[in-house]
């Protein structure tokens, strides 16, 4: 029996400075630019994208009211990894 690799993880933190954005949406694409998963950040700005398989990433996240910032993000995991 052929066993399955273990799945990554993508955790992260939005801030603006120093200060944690909660309730920002957060977008996982993968290599062909095709969306995945969606989180929404939590109160202290944590996101995370469990039992991913291995991989290219981007990650989008765009805060919107008054200046509207985006960020984008490469990010490649290996099976099993947490990053």
């Amino acid at each position: 029996e052929l066993s399955k690799p273990a799945p990554a993880t993508i955790k992260g933190r939005v801030v603006v400075g120093e200060l944690p954005q909660p309730g920002l949406a957060v977008v996982l694409f993968d290599d062909k630019n095709k969306e995945k998963a969606k989180a929404t950040t939590k109160d202290d700005g944590t996101f995370a994208f469990p039992d991913l398989p291995a991989g290219k990433y981007t990650l989008f996240a765009q805060k919107t009211g008054g200046v509207i910032r985006e960020k984008v993000l490469p990010v490649e995991v290996k099976a099993g990894e947490v990053k």
